[in-house]
């Protein structure tokens, strides 16, 4: 701390990497929590060094660049990037700023251009990222050597069953060793169909809080639910007490990746398609589909549990990606400071859907977790509550409690099937093994 005008004021952020000094911030063998994982300056500015210039993170999917031309805007970390088709058809991912002054190249959130022609200079970029030309070139003089001056690239880009990732890391490992054993469960989203999944609309908001509240409570947390969306369940059965809500029987699990951090929960019963009909997320005709159609086409594709048994089935791949099968939606949780976050939620639907069931799918999940869906207001309200709860001089140094919940045995996880580690549902292990991968990277060690 420092002292201003006879005012103290704090100190300019968390700076000690080492392995004792992250374990300071989070104990993920205790289950203890430093506050200032979320508002402090040092902390954030850490993170986008060590943990989105570093790992690999999702840009976006193929379905939304599926043409020649076709890009779309996106971020990692703060900044921000072009994701091309290229005339080959391969994907580029270029981070967006002209090389002249800096500029954004492209401004919209997707369109279709075989090049980026800055609006401040004229520095044309090609949607391979290499720099074709500009105004008045002749007055360089002969000394810009354009082969050097195109829009920088980064280092890796693979794909997952259409999901685009990229990386800046030139010694970052193989994506699919990244994503290790959590594509068993990502496949229960993605590879539900021969056509895989397909992006249908793409809504944004800012909340001001963390971007780690968002993870955090799709690697872990079903816990909140019957608490925080009371008032939506009450509508729908307006007979029953809180009490019966709270306290009603739980079934469900938890998976966990403490290596690299990815996380899954969700109920074993009611099944999906009594879910829909209870919690009416859906309509009619889409429950009917689903219980004719889909659901046998999933269960001979991948079997009963993937296709049945993961009702609503929340996840997140480390550090920002989340899906929400029940609802149908995938989102990337964007920094903006340690207090702010802007959300990208994209809804999904199989490609080999009828339209007429990917168009209710859609109108569904808007409805429900849109900025202004029911639901999402709930969880949006609560990641902002969060943040204010840990933004203040002394709650900003205080600690919080992540230890519940363990792995379980075999005999109480039964013929459950799926890798990693499995606890009860209602449980922080998944939680504590996303801040082992958080830890393990902040560290200098």
């Amino acid at each position: 701390m420092s002292q201003q005008n006879g005012k103290i004021a704090p100190a300019r952020g968390w700076n000690d990497w080492s392995k004792e000094g992250v374990a300071e911030l989070i104990n993920h063998e205790t289950g203890v929590q430093d506050t200032r994982c979320y508002a402090d300056e040092g902390v954030y500015q850490r993170e986008l060094e060590q943990i989105f210039a570093k790992c690999w993170i999702c840009v976006g999917h193929e379905s939304q660049i599926p043409n020649v031309g076709d890009f779309i805007t996106t971020q990692i970390g703060e900044d921000p990037v072009i994701v091309t088709r290229d005339r080959d058809n391969s994907v580029h991912v270029l981070l967006n700023q002209c090389r002249h002054r800096g500029v954004k190249v492209a401004r919209g959130d997707y369109g279709n251009s075989r090049s980026f022609t800055c609006s401040y200079h004229g520095w044309c970029f090609g949607s391979n990222g290499d720099l074709l030309g500009m105004p008045q070139e002749d007055a360089h003089n002969g000394q810009l050597d354009k082969s050097k001056w195109g829009l920088k690239t980064v280092a890796k880009v693979d794909t997952y069953k259409g999901l685009i990732f990229a990386t800046w890391d030139e010694n970052a490992e193989p994506l699919l060793d990244y994503l290790g054993e959590a594509t068993w469960y990502m496949d229960g989203v993605l590879d539900r169909s021969p056509g895989g999944i397909e992006i249908v609309n793409t809504h944004k908001w800012r909340v001001k809080c963390n971007w780690k509240w968002g993870a955090e409570q799709h690697v872990t947390d079903f816990y909140h639910a019957p608490i925080s969306h009371i008032s939506y369940i009450s509508a729908l059965v307006p007979e029953a007490t809180i009490h019966q809500f709270t306290s009603a029987p739980v079934i469900g699990l938890q998976y966990s990746s403490p290596e690299l951090g990815h996380g899954t929960g969700w109920f074993t019963s009611p099944n999906e398609v009594e879910n829909q009909k209870l919690a009416k997320s859906h309509t009619d005709t889409v429950i009917k589909f689903f219980e004719d159609v889909h659901i046998p086409a999933v269960t001979e594709r991948l079997g009963k549990t993937r296709a049945l048994e993961m009702t609503v089935s929340h996840m997140n791949i480390f550090p920002n990606l989340t899906f929400n099968k029940g609802q149908g939606y995938m989102r990337l949780w964007q920094p903006i400071g340690p207090n702010e976050m802007e959300v990208i939620s994209y809804i999904f639907v199989d490609k080999d859907w009828p339209d007429h069931i990917k168009e209710e799918w859609e109108r569904s999940a808007t409805r429900m977790f849109s900025p202004a869906g029911p639901l999402e207001q709930d969880d949006a309200e609560n990641a902002f509550a969060a943040q204010m709860g840990v933004s203040g001089h002394i709650a900003g140094q205080n600690t919080l409690n992540i230890q519940m919940g363990d792995p379980l045995d075999a005999e109480a996880i039964g013929d459950f099937e799926g890798p990693g580690n499995i606890s009860f549902v209602y449980s922080e292990l998944a939680l504590r093994g996303f801040y082992r991968r958080w830890a393990n990277l902040m560290s200098d060690d």
